[in-house]
């Protein structure tokens, strides 16, 4: 974190150490202490500096029960510990927040955690999350942590560069939310766009797979050589950073002219059927309802910008694609759906340099 006064910050992190050495439990000091320079590093000087050391001790403290004594619900389990763990609270009287200046934070807000393996696009999906669901939000930090386990307990904590399994820490203090049924579904939203973005990143492989191995598969239903070059060299474009893919899936088309989604070929977000319609809502309806072409329709390609939907971690549009594969016969065989959206070098580029 960039400061404008290192020996202060110094000062007062060695002030907050000597609070936690003497307030820690015994069992957990030696790890707390090795916690808390790696989550206050990643603090800006308005909270850092201007929070009173009892208080940030407390929210070092508060951030570290989390972290590590807290075991995420069965129901956010995903591939072991620590899971996509996500708990949405309002601070109890006595917490940090009432220790000390609020340095213009009101003292009546809500408390977000969300604790992961690292992965790219963490905070700045979740940041997107808050500003589409217009929830304000006051203070955030998102350090990354090495851990290791034993029997699945935290046992050692150091700086992101150590050795150890990498792990993000995400702490969000927002406006005050009331409703309990309003946090749980707030809770159940923030988990399914962690879900999404890690289906994405693991799965990212297998989506650049299944486009490559679209390309010898086209023709063009006129016959047309240039159209299917022209087809293949844009799935080379895409496959060169101009297209964030969130998931891909395969529909079939049968004789009786339907098109039926091929399960087994989901990557991404169309592994899970219970995440789409939470993460994209009313997307995929209205791309399935597109799928087959319409009298007339010979592309290859088919390229649809859904400007009246997006998913709920976006600020920008969805930009869906159907990549058509056409029999000899000029029957449409096979329909492959890419969902997700133009990288924003896409915009920067000439229309001329784009291949379609």
């Amino acid at each position: 974190m960039i400061t404008a006064d290192p020996a202060r910050r110094a000062a007062r992190l060695a002030e907050i150490r000597k609070i936690l050495e003497q307030k820690a439990a015994v069992e957990d000091r030696d790890l707390l202490l090795a916690f808390a320079p790696v989550a206050f590093a990643e603090m800006p000087d308005r909270v850092a500096l201007e929070l009173s050391a009892e208080a940030m001790s407390a929210r070092l403290a508060d951030h570290f029960r989390f972290v590590a004594r807290e075991i995420p619900p069965p129901t956010q389990l995903y591939r072991g510990l620590p899971g996509l763990h996500v708990a949405v609270r309002n601070p109890e009287t006595g917490s940090w927040i009432t220790k000390g200046p609020s340095n213009g934070v009101p003292r009546e807000v809500t408390v977000i955690e969300t604790h992961t393996l690292d992965a790219p696009f963490i905070f700045e999906s979740l940041k997107n999350y808050f500003r589409r669901a217009g929830i304000r939000v006051f203070s955030a930090i998102h350090p990354v942590l090495a851990v290791r386990r034993q029997w699945e307990r935290i046992v050692w904590i150091g700086g992101p560069l150590e050795e150890g399994s990498r792990e993000c820490y995400c702490h969000f203090v927002v406006e005050r939310i009331d409703s309990k049924e309003r946090l749980r579904h707030l809770e159940h939203e923030v988990f399914s766009v962690l879900k999404a973005v890690f289906t994405g990143v693991e799965d990212f492989p297998d989506m650049l797979r299944t486009v490559r191995e679209l390309g010898p598969r086209l023709q063009s239903r006129k016959g047309d050589v240039a159209e299917t070059e022209a087809a293949r060299k844009f799935l080379d474009w895409l496959l060169a950073d101009n297209y964030i893919f969130q998931g891909t899936v395969k529909y079939q088309v049968g004789p009786d002219g339907s098109a039926d989604r091929v399960l087994e070929s989901a990557t991404g977000v169309f592994t899970d059927a219970a995440l789409l319609p939470v993460v994209f809502p009313g997307v995929v309806e209205d791309v399935e309802a597109n799928i087959l072409p319409r009298p007339g329709d010979d592309r290859i390609v088919n390229i649809d910008y859904c400007h009246n939907a997006s998913a709920i971690y976006h600020l920008d549009p969805i930009d869906d694609i159907v990549i058509r594969e056409w029999d000899q016969a000029g029957r449409l065989r096979e329909a492959t759906l890419l969902l997700g959206r133009f990288a924003k070098g896409a915009f920067t580029q000439k229309t001329a340099e784009i291949p379609l």
